[in-house]
């Protein structure tokens, strides 16, 4: 791999500029290719030397690339002050440390690490590399740029070195419920540091390192974040752009495989809704004189039953026997012969009733025969009307679709539209991406071949909607392109020509602007509401009928429950009264004692009555004597 710096004629140029020219114009591919493994010499920890830059040896350069500090890596170069007015320094200082792994603990010749040259460096050194991610070295040049003091007693160098002290150990101490857990580590490892009073005052050094340790690193996950935002905003674009990509693949290869048997089905059922329009016309002729026919025979048998029912009724026809005398023979002839046609009559009767009923059943029957056959009727109209939409939604111009709008769901409209994928091995490709083909197809099936002409009109209106709206920007665009062009034109003879094309071209975009945008939109938007009105009452009658329903069914529910309580509550009482009079003693006397008849019925003598008659004197005497002297009690 090699670079060919620009204005050069092609020759191939040192891995050390490319590394300087992708630094200078922020170019994380071309960082990364200046250090790839295969360049001959490439070293991402190269530092400068000699008076040049990063390690490469032209001392000519001096200060024209920033100065001759010496042992300065490309990450010292990527996040100095002088280099802060170049591009992408976030993405330049990340690509190295993560990408390159250059070494962050590398100090130059005045002892100072990439992180430490400026607070911006080390904002920027400590967002692209986290505390947990630090070394040994990492910790170690941390701790010796606490202060003079680390120079001149190496211990706590050496005690670092020795435990192996990285970025991970680090994080237990500045984390909040720890916040002992750097003395309890000391005095573990290292009693003289943890307990002499010679170094009680570097103790206090390293606590307060850590606690400013803390507070950098707060500000650098803030500045991570605010850095990574735009980052992690594409990285999801990218995803839902690919994610898209493979349902419209999905989509393609659905409506491929379901577009066949779908306009089969189409047409077949065509055919069978005008066989069965033409035995329809022929059957609702037939039916109707059918339920006239009925209902005339109804209303003749219910004129039959209302005279016989006045008949029956007619108070001059009584027993004679109900006068309470004694009936002779011809009287009961009579009454038995009259009681005869009474039984005929009430035969007859119900046998008119029965055939009324079985033909006011038959009218019903017929009537919702009718009503079904209406109902299929309908099925059918709405089909013929769904089929137009459906051939309008099929007219509209499908690239000029993909030009102005960026499709999320690609499945609402590939269905559509017929002839998209012709070519046959790009189709054999999208056959073998298999894994929500069953999926999409039935989600195609469900949105677009339930034959709901409200569904469909009302995604007819918004694909109009939406190709108008999208195309306004487009033609605000090709305005602008116009006038400017037209406003670089010169003053020569071609120029004038071509300013009168583009004038005229001109007037033709402002026409069409405004009348996309002042009449045709207005249009198309009010057309959209009226039918998501339309569809919003349908929806809401549905539920106030579905309301209704339920209130009468409650209603009755209700009624029903009043009833048997009511039921049970007199069943309850009849049994009461019964048991009391049972427990009293009371008889219940049928009849009458006041016929000679009934008397003798009885079975009781003039003796017997008089022995009742004689008790009854006995106990009224014995009442009468008690309320004369009183009680018991009284006494």
């Amino acid at each position: 791999m090699s670079y060919v710096k620009p204005g050069s004629s092609g020759r191939r140029v040192a891995w050390q500029l490319q590394a300087i020219e992708a630094n200078r114009q922020g170019d994380s591919d071309k960082m990364k290719e200046a250090f790839d493994f295969s360049r001959k010499g490439s070293n991402i920890n190269q530092r400068i030397v000699g008076g040049a830059y990063g390690g490469y040896k032209f001392p000519t350069w001096g200060n024209l690339y920033g100065g001759n500090v010496l042992g300065q890596t490309m990450l010292h170069l990527a996040v100095r002050p002088d280099n802060e007015c170049y591009a992408n320094r976030y993405l330049i200082a990340k690509t190295l440390v993560q990408d390159l792994k250059i070494d962050t603990s590398i100090r130059d010749e005045h002892e100072l690490p990439a992180r430490k040259m400026s607070d911006k460096a080390q904002c920027l050194v400590d967002a692209v590399h986290p505390l947990k991610k630090w070394t040994e070295d990492d910790c170690l040049t941390w701790l010796e740029g606490l202060g003079e003091w680390t120079k001149k007693n190496k211990q706590w160098s050496q005690h670092f070195l020795d435990s192996g002290v990285t970025g991970a150990l680090l994080v237990t101490f500045l984390e909040e419920e720890h916040t002992k857990a750097f003395t309890y580590w000391l005095e573990k490892t290292h009693s003289d540091l943890a307990h002499r009073e010679v170094y009680k005052s570097e103790r206090g050094y390293v606590r307060q390192g850590l606690k400013q340790l803390l507070k950098e690193f707060k500000q650098a996950n803030a500045y991570r974040r605010q850095q990574e935002k735009p980052f992690i905003l594409e990285a999801r674009r990218v995803k839902r752009i690919e994610h898209r990509e493979e349902r419209k693949e999905m989509a393609l290869m659905a409506y491929e495989e379901s577009q066949q048997w779908e306009d089969e089905e189409v047409e077949e059922r065509a055919e069978q809704d005008a066989e069965e329009e033409e035995k329809w016309v022929v059957l609702e002729t037939e039916v109707n004189g059918q339920i006239r026919a009925k209902e005339d025979e109804s209303a003749e048998l219910q004129g039959q039953v209302d005279a016989l029912e006045e008949n029956i009724a007619d108070p001059s026809i009584e027993s004679a026997g109900s006068t309470g005398s004694k009936k002779g023979k011809k009287a009961a002839q009579q009454e038995a012969a009259e009681a005869a046609a009474k039984q005929e009559q009430q035969a007859t009767l119900s046998g008119l009733k029965a055939e009324l009923d079985t033909c006011q059943k038959e009218i019903k029957a017929l009537q919702e025969s009718l009503e079904a056959g209406q109902m299929k009727k309908n099925d059918r109209d709405m089909f013929q009307e769904w089929l137009e939409l459906n051939d309008e939604l099929r007219e509209l111009d499908l690239d000029f679709l993909y030009d102005t709008i960026d499709i999320e769901d690609m499945e609402e409209v590939i269905s559509t539209y017929p002839n998209i994928c012709k070519d046959e091995e790009q189709r054999m490709e999208k056959l073998a991406l298999v894994g929500e083909r069953n999926e999409l197809r039935k989600v195609l099936d469900e949105k677009y071949w339930n034959y709901d002409v409200e569904e469909q009109r009302l995604h007819l209106c918004e694909m109009r909607v939406t190709l108008v709206e999208n195309e306004l920007p487009r033609l605000n665009e090709r305005g602008i392109m116009i006038s400017e062009e037209m406003e670089e034109l010169g003053e020569s003879e071609d120029a004038e020509l071509r300013f009168a094309e583009l004038d005229e071209l001109q007037g033709y975009v402002s026409r069409r602007r405004y009348h996309r945008g002042e009449v045709l939109l207005p249009t198309l938007i009010e057309a959209r509401d009226t039918v998501k009105r339309r569809i919003s009452k349908k929806k809401e009658a549905e539920q106030a009928e579905a309301a209704r329903i339920e209130k009468e069914a409650r209603a009755k529910l209700g009624r029903e429950e009043e009833l048997k309580r009511v039921r049970d509550l007199g069943e309850d009482k009849k049994e009461d009264e019964d048991q009391s009079d049972e427990e009293q003693g009371f008889r219940v006397q049928v009849g009458s004692s006041s016929d000679e008849d009934d008397s003798d019925d009885s079975g009781l003598t003039d003796e017997d009555d008089d022995d009742d008659d004689d008790d009854d004197n006995d106990e009224h005497d014995h009442e009468d004597s008690d309320d004369a002297f009183g009680s018991d009690e009284e006494k």
